[in-house]
């Protein structure tokens, strides 16, 4: 079974690199929203970089930001985090962002840095979502930064908006604030 999740992890990593083009810099954000068992909904914006992608996700667990990067850290990740581990952003150029996060492993075996702390992931949001051109994002601890990668800001504000939307609704669902999918608009 962990075979078969780390493969199923590894197709849709694959799928969605080859659905972001030759230029990870030019490819425009990715929507997706589902429904689940039991009235749930879950909703993804992501965004794929140079050596990382960029997540924003709302599920029953609510909000999350996450860094996904191509590197296994194996059994290192609890020192990592004693480190203060952090996602740098910089927007269009601007001085850096930081927010606090935890690494973590994900089924593949990779580096997921991320965070499920509502107020953090609603500022991050506010960071990406405000870029016009450019967004640099990768993790730092120690005074050193790894992963980082190139964003484009194309679909950013619209896409991730849906996501927080997504989780409104799912707090307080009421079918007079159903929104459309921002690739549907």
């Amino acid at each position: 079974m962990a075979y078969r999740k780390a493969f199923l992890a590894l197709a849709s990593l694959s799928a969605i690199a080859s659905m972001a083009g030759a230029s990870s810099a030019a490819a425009e954000w990715i929507f997706k929203k589902e429904d689940k068992a039991f009235g749930e909904k879950e909703a993804v914006a992501m965004s794929i970089g140079d050596s990382s992608i960029v997540f924003f996700r709302c599920n029953s667990d609510g909000l999350q930001f996450s860094l996904a990067t191509p590197e296994d850290w194996g059994d290192s990740s609890d020192t990592i985090n004693k480190l203060g581990p952090q996602i740098i952003v910089s927007i269009d150029g601007a001085a850096p962002v930081r927010f606090d996060i935890q690494i973590s492993e994900n089924q593949a075996h990779k580096i997921l840095a991320g965070t499920d702390d509502a107020e953090t992931v609603r500022r991050a949001a506010g960071v990406v979502a405000s870029a016009k051109k450019r967004i640099d994002i990768g993790l730092e601890f120690l005074g050193k930064r790894y992963h980082a990668s190139k964003l484009s800001a194309a679909g950013a504000t619209k896409k991730i908006q849906a996501v927080l939307d997504t989780c409104a609704q799912q707090a307080g669902p009421n079918e007079e604030n159903e929104k459309e999918s921002p690739d549907s608009k």
